[in-house]
């Protein structure tokens, strides 16, 4: 409750949001800029809540992420709402992507470009870690 608090727009003025694509999009670390699909590093946005930076360290202590993240985009769907099947930019982001379900259950849907498909459920409050073929093959 209290990252979902922390992370929530309306309660963190330093936060920065989007609205795109049927969703919005909250940017912490270095906003990912979506007509030109990289991220300036040159200018670091505010610094992120500290619920989520503990999340972040966290990471790193667990040994899920080498680093710990510098760069969060936290997406909210609305219910029937969901992102077009898609391989995450290369360029502006390190092995792994991390997916992190606060508020509900989700499917989160992998296609390889050979036709074969594989729904993966996410339960509320899971954590998928994308790496290898799950990040850069499917989508």
């Amino acid at each position: 409750t209290e990252l979902i608090q922390a992370v929530n727009i309306d309660m963190n003025p330093s936060a920065t949001s989007t609205d795109i694509a049927r969703r919005t999009v909250i940017h912490y670390g270095y906003e990912f800029n979506y007509k030109t699909r990289s991220v300036d590093l040159e200018k670091p946005l505010p610094l992120m809540p500290d619920k989520l930076r503990m999340v972040c360290s966290r990471l790193r202590n667990e040994s899920i992420s080498s680093e710990e993240p510098d760069q969060i985009t936290l997406n909210v769907y609305r219910p029937g709402q969901g992102i077009a099947p898609h391989v995450d930019t290369h360029s502006a982001f390190e092995d792994p992507l991390i997916s992190l379900s606060l508020m509900s259950d989700t499917i989160m849907d992998f296609r390889h470009p050979d036709g074969q498909e594989v729904s993966v459920f996410l339960p509320r409050r899971s954590l998928a870690v994308l790496s290898g073929a799950s990040r850069w093959v499917v989508f």
